[in-house]
């Protein structure tokens, strides 16, 4: 069979000094980072060196751990560009809370790091150190994401399946957006539209996605040039946009897998019987949820609007 390695990575950004609604501790992000390094493949990791000791301590599978100093991310080519959109994004969007107050708008590092995934991929598959023929990204805390997290889900069909998706063509992930949003990620929607050259209602969830190393070759230039050149215009997001315009114009090129959730788990666990269960399950749930606030904020809304145009009832005693 077909050996997958993944690639992976963590890093502290100072998530946890965020607001409310996107702050996370850094603690999160290791107790499901272990959780990732449980699974049975072959592993690459990117981290600082306060990181090395948890990696390392992976004795069951082959792993290998890249020491990197986020820092000299502020010597690559993009930074400047992206320093300049993200107060642009900023500028743009500064009546929206939900938009300046995400991490891409406020730290500093967020965008220049998830940047990086795709590069670091390609640099696994060069240096390819177990011998893999498929190099798959996976976010280091993508355990969070599930309700109860499983190493059998990365097992049985999924780990049969990703060979097929990967042969000779990267794989990515789909979300579904509105079409008439005004953002996704702080890139306005319009733009975002002409870039990807229709009409968006659908988006790359970058949580996992890979191929083989001719295929992620072939790729990585074609995503360079999209993020030059966005960043250059002043457009910003994440790596979600910057791939989502790259998988539209070269649709032939890529696997692409549909979700209805947006949760990066739920392209994992519709491989697995049980996991797909419970998932449509629970997402069920959370959808009649949803469907009840609009609902109801919809209601109030009208309410609100046949209060304010309802004509004024005045007392015949009062004007005698």
């Amino acid at each position: 069979m077909s050996q997958v390695t993944i690639v992976t990575g963590l890093f502290d950004i100072g998530r946890d000094s965020l607001n409310k609604s996107f702050r996370r501790p850094f603690s999160y992000y290791v107790e499901n980072f272990k959780k990732l390094l449980s699974i049975d493949y072959p592993m690459v990791v990117f981290g600082d060196e306060e990181l090395r000791h948890i990696v390392e301590a992976r004795k069951h599978a082959p792993t290998y751990f890249i020491s990197t100093d986020l820092n000299r991310l502020r010597e690559t080519e993009t930074y400047p560009a992206i320093v300049a959109a993200r107060e642009r994004l900023r500028e743009k969007f500064s009546m929206r809370p939900g938009v300046i107050k995400a991490p891409q708008a406020t730290l500093d590092l967020y965008m220049p790091l998830v940047s990086q995934k795709i590069y670091w991929l390609r640099d696994v598959a060069r240096l390819n150190p177990f011998g893999s023929d498929h190099f798959m990204w996976v976010d280091g805390g993508i355990a969070g994401h599930f309700k109860r997290f499983s190493t059998r889900y990365f097992e049985g069909n999924f780990r049969n399946s990703l060979p097929a998706y990967m042969q000779n063509r990267m794989f990515f992930v789909l979300f579904p957006i509105r079409r008439d949003a005004e953002e996704l990620h702080g890139f306005e929607k319009g733009k975002f539209d002409e870039w990807a050259g229709e009409p968006l209602d659908h988006a790359v969830r970058a949580a996992v996605f890979g191929g083989d190393a001719a295929s992620i070759e072939r790729t990585v230039p074609l995503y360079d040039e999209i993020l030059r050149a966005t960043l250059a215009e002043g457009l910003m997001g994440t790596e979600e946009n910057i791939m989502t315009i790259m998988v539209c114009r070269h649709r032939q090129l890529f696997d692409l897998h549909r979700t209805v959730s947006g949760i990066p788990s739920e392209f994992i666990l519709r491989h697995d019987p049980l996991g797909s269960f419970l998932f449509k399950l629970g997402w069920q749930r959370i959808a009649l949820k949803r469907a009840s606030k609009r609902y109801r904020r919809r209601l109030l809304e009208r309410l609100h609007l046949r209060e304010r145009s309802a004509p004024l009832q005045v007392d015949s005693l009062s004007s005698k």
